[in-house]
């Protein structure tokens, strides 16, 4: 829930994602990162055995996706592609991230993950 910070904590904007993004670079750099998040773990770990984990993680993947959704109907001109797609592209790439600091991928690639990410949003 932490990771959701930026989106939730304040008044949901377009500029949020960029926020969201720089908190999770701050989180996956930190102490815990390399463990990844609940979500992600629950999912390779076999949620399918735990309804409570499984439910929990279903809905933090629903209020991510509501919360990137919100964000992205305050782009400031027209998307270059569909709304769903741009969210399922930031899902895939949060995932992406969470994943890169679980394998303790260096510093220097998490920076370039969250530079990559931030060029895109800023270009919509």
């Amino acid at each position: 829930a932490r990771m959701l910070a930026p989106l939730v904590n304040q008044k949901t904007n377009f500029e949020s994602l960029k926020d969201y993004f720089m908190q999770l670079n701050r989180l996956l750099k930190g102490k815990y990162g390399a463990y990844g998040c609940l979500y992600q773990n629950s999912q390779k770990e076999g949620i399918r055995q735990n309804k409570l984990v499984k439910q929990y993680s279903v809905e933090l993947w629903r209020q991510q996706y509501r919360l990137f959704s919100a964000c992205l109907a305050q782009a400031p001109r027209p998307m270059p592609y569909p709304k769903e797609t741009a969210i399922q592209l930031l899902l895939a790439q949060c995932q992406s991230q969470i994943s890169l600091a679980r394998a303790q991928a260096p510093t220097k690639v998490l920076d370039a993950q969250r530079d990559a990410i931030i060029v895109l949003i800023s270009s919509w």
